[in-house]
Parts: C-alpha cells; structure tokens; sequence
C-alpha cells in the first residue's frame, strides 16, 4: 500500500523496553488513535492474585495518523527518551507498513473479543488452508483472514503482513464463505 503523507492511516510502530503503554498515553493525550492488542493476566500484588491488563505483544502499537505527523512526533518522542521505530516492509517497498482500514477492524474486532457465540447454522463451503474467507455470523462477522487449522481447530487468521497476526476462536467452515482479498 502507498503512503499518503497526509492522509490518516494505520501504521505499526515498534517501542523500546516496553514502552508502549507510554507511547499510547503519549498519542491519546493527542487525541491520536490508537491500538496497543491487551490481555488479562494474573499477578500477585501484596501476596494476592491480581487480574492486570498487559499488552499481548510487548513494543507493538498501532497508530492511526497521517505519516506527516508521525515523523514530526517522531523528533519529539526521541528528545523525550521514548522514541519508535516504524515497522517496514522490508520484502516489497522498504517503506513503513500501512495498514488497510478494513483489516486493522478485523484485526481489532479478533483481539477484542475472548469467546464467541455461533448463531447460523447454514451449508458449508469447501475450504482449504490458506484460503482468504469472511465470517458470515456470529461475533466475528464479517472479519475476513486467511482460513487456518492450528492444532486441527478451524479458525480465521487476521494477517497484518510484516507484523503481527490474531487468530479468532474456533468457527465452524459452516460460518464462512471465500472472498477475494482486496
């Protein structure tokens, strides 16, 4: 995908130390969006087990702002000692990675929802791994992924090349359909 210096899209940045936590507060405080994947944990505080929320993926955050501004924010952020590093795509451009609005939701939608409920009960297709499809109900509906059986489960796999990808729970091939990728 081309990089509009302007325009608003989806980057993937990389911290140091595990400093993304600090880098969202830095773009919310900003009112830039952005998506840090969270997951609870157990700790124990004071002797106790305690539920704490922690990034799933140390050092990724996604941000959602104009390349202008990010490489403006950039110059701050290292004076501040909290500088990024842009994911690039190393294979076809060597230009930071650009994330397509509708992936980046599909890619939201999976890493925020735990569990799923599965409502349609409809003929399924013949799929096979590695197949680009679309859930057509339930929680997931109309996340699109590559189809994929990790430890023979079938299930959607929300790819953001170069970076990171999320895997939804179980969905029988009856809740999905091939798609072209876009």
């Amino acid at each position: 995908m081309n990089i509009d210096a302007d325009k608003e899209q989806w980057f993937a940045l990389g911290s140091s130390y595990q400093r993304e936590m600090k880098l969202k507060r830095y773009f919310d405080a900003k009112q830039v969006e952005t998506f840090v994947p969270m997951h609870t944990v157990y700790k124990e505080k004071n002797g106790k087990p305690a539920k704490v929320e922690v990034p799933m993926i140390h050092d990724l955050i996604f941000v959602r702002s104009s390349f202008e501004l990010l490489r403006t924010e950039k110059l701050t952020l290292q004076e501040m000692g909290t500088p990024f590093r842009w994911k690039m795509d190393t294979v076809k451009t060597n230009a930071p990675i650009v994330i397509p609005e509708h992936t980046m939701q599909d890619f939201i939608s999976v890493c925020r929802n735990e569990y799923g409920t599965l409502l349609d009960q409809s003929k399924a297709e013949k799929l096979k791994k590695g197949d680009y499809v679309e859930v057509i109900d339930g929680p997931f509906k109309g996340v699109r992924g590559y189809y994929s059986r990790p430890m023979k489960h079938k299930c959607v796999v929300v790819l953001i090349e170069g970076v990171v990808a999320a895997c939804t729970t179980y969905i029988p091939p009856y809740l999905l359909r091939k798609v072209e990728k876009e």
